[in-house]
């Protein structure tokens, strides 16, 4: 059976664990993929958001009658005691391939400037349902990262704008060259 995505975009959120340049290995739960997780107070509007994309992604796979066993992507993330925070949510967005990474305008960021854990950022994803043996649930794919400001790691272009975070000229020609397969008409929906 095809798959169904159904597209989604973030406002302004803080990345955390962010696997945005490289994929996340080397490490004991490491998967391979790159990935962001945000977390939210439990009455943010981008909450609501993802909640009507899983509900959405879930319905169209089972109907009115989703499996007991249903994983979904949003969970409790666990507070300073070790227990799950029930004020906050948290959503992890996933892709085996780079996302596309842009700054506050879209323009495609350089090698050089890295988007981290704490800096704020735009996601663009989809969610889907899967099935796998037992296992069913609804995952959040990451396509694209807009750099709205950075605030982890310095910043060589002197700060955020009004705008946001945009990519300044440089002296260098090759610096903030666009990569020949960006498609600025590319559906990323932010």
């Amino acid at each position: 059976m095809k798959r169904k995505y159904f597209k989604f975009a973030t406002s302004p959120v803080t990345a955390s664990y962010a696997y945005l340049e490289s994929p996340d290995t080397g490490g004991e739960y490491s998967d391979g993929k790159y990935k962001v997780t945000v977390i939210l107070d439990a009455d943010d509007e981008d909450v609501s958001r993802i909640r009507e994309v899983v509900r959405l992604a879930a319905e169209w796979e089972w109907g009115d009658s989703p499996p007991a066993n249903l994983h979904s992507p949003l969970f409790h993330p666990k507070g300073e005691d070790g227990e799950p925070d029930e004020k906050r949510w948290a959503f992890r967005l996933k892709s085996k391939d780079q996302p596309l990474r842009t700054d506050s305008r879209g323009a495609p960021l350089p090698p050089d400037i890295q988007i981290r854990s704490g800096d704020l950022v735009r996601l663009a994803g989809a969610a889907s349902s899967y099935v796998s043996g037992a296992n069913h649930g609804v995952t959040l794919y990451l396509n694209a990262v807009r750099l709205m400001e950075k605030r982890v790691g310095g910043d060589p272009f002197g700060g955020a704008d009004v705008d946001g975070f945009v990519v300044e000229p440089s002296s260098d020609a090759g610096a903030a060259q666009t990569s020949d397969s960006f498609d600025a008409s590319a559906d990323i929906n932010f």
